[in-house]
């Protein structure tokens, strides 16, 4: 069997991002030969102009996912559940403005807020503590692999929701201000 094809079937099958320790031992390949062949697979699907690409994640993960401009066509038929609207408005203003207190999402967002809140951490994309009489709320790492962000750094997060806010959640001057409040 080739490799690289290897390599690609266990991105795609995984549909999750792997390390290259986590391929590597599945493949039985080392984890330098499994930066090439990644490297190699990036080149092609860059080179084809695919609407797939296969990005690194945080540290040393990958996954291979559908490019952003494709999201909104891919999702019709995606069984991925995704989220709601609602959701992700109260998920972008967090991930913007974290770390934020849940008591500012409310004051905003209004009281379903609270409900958003804890639908967001059932799936793991927020985490809080407490702070006070309310919390400070963050987002995870699991939230980068979700939307296939490379670090989990607040400033980079905020850099790619203002590049990325048009095509998620429909910018309109209304919802830019209420991310950025």
């Amino acid at each position: 069997m080739h490799d690289k094809l290897m390599v690609e079937a266990a991105l795609f099958a995984a549909g999750k991002p792997l390390s290259l320790s986590d391929l590597a031992a599945g493949l039985n390949l080392t984890q330098d030969r499994i930066k090439e062949l990644i490297g190699q697979l990036r080149l092609e699907y860059s080179a084809r102009e695919s609407a797939i690409e296969l990005v690194q994640i945080l540290e040393n993960k990958y996954t291979i996912q559908v490019k952003t401009e494709y999201v909104g066509v891919a999702s019709n038929f995606s069984k991925r559940r995704e989220l709601s609207s609602s959701l992700i408005k109260t998920l972008a203003m967090v991930a913007y403005q974290q770390p934020i207190t849940q008591a500012k999402i409310v004051k905003i967002r209004g009281l379903m807020a609270y409900d958003h809140i804890k639908a967001l951490k059932r799936r793991g994309l927020i985490k809080f503590k407490p702070f006070g009489r309310t919390k400070i709320l963050h987002t995870t790492r699991k939230f980068c692999e979700y939307f296939g962000l490379e670090t989990d750094e607040p400033k980079e997060i905020r850099v790619w929701i203002e590049k990325h806010l048009k095509k998620e959640i429909g910018e309109t001057s209304e919802t830019s201000k209420m991310v950025q409040q």
